[in-house]
């Protein structure tokens, strides 16, 4: 069995176990001699470790489709292209919604946990203002990826109850919560004002 193999054993563990149990309850060798595996023999240290790789693996899918769907965006905006990949990030993790849930419920309490998704979001979100074509750089940059990020944060509670079959609430979230950071932005000059506008993104999906 190859390292990556290995690796996605004990991430299909992690989110079968995490169905039933809360996230504190888990351990990294409890799951490791479920799958039949030494923990070393993955390169992970920490059951902290296991949720950052497993949910990095839903953000690479995310990130890598978004990327082959820009090919065809022609002239869209940067904005109407955030719009598209976030939610689209929102539809890849909705299969693990209630995984999602308990994650951020214990990453309330566990502090390093917290930060290490955290982190690992604000990873996602720059690399995606990048396939969007933001040319931003340096603090203007990390300004705009926080800022994203909390969007996403806010979006979470209302993406966690959306039933609608295309996550329509989710879609309209993100539009009203994107231009409300826009408007933030533009009052701290983070943005000029014409920048990142809207343009009909929502009738264009």
């Amino acid at each position: 069995m190859s390292f990556d193999e290995r690796r996605n054993w004990l991430a299909t563990a992690f989110w079968s176990a995490l169905q039933t149990k809360p996230f504190a309850d888990l351990t990294l060798l409890q799951l490791a001699d479920e799958v039949g595996l030494e923990t070393e023999s993955a390169g992970l240290a920490s059951i902290t470790d296991l949720a950052c790789f497993a949910v990095a693996q839903i953000e690479e899918q995310a990130l890598s489709e978004t990327a082959e769907d820009f090919l065809d965006a022609g002239d869209a905006s940067v904005q109407e292209k955030l719009i598209e990949g976030l939610i689209h990030r929102f539809e890849c993790f909705t299969p693990k919604r209630q995984q999602m849930q308990a994650l951020h419920m214990a990453a309330m309490r566990d502090f390093g946990l917290g930060v290490a998704l955290l982190n690992q979001l604000m990873q996602s979100i720059d690399r995606l203002l990048e396939l969007c074509g933001d040319e931003s750089r340096g603090i203007k940059r990390m300004l705009r990826t926080k800022g994203v990020c909390a969007v996403v944060m806010r979006i979470r509670s209302k993406w966690m109850l959306d039933d609608t079959p295309d996550l329509a609430q989710t879609l309209k979230q993100i539009d009203t919560e994107l231009e409300r950071a826009r408007e933030w932005a533009v009052s701290f000059r983070v943005l000029g004002p014409d920048e990142g506008r809207l343009h009909d993104a929502e009738t264009k999906r």
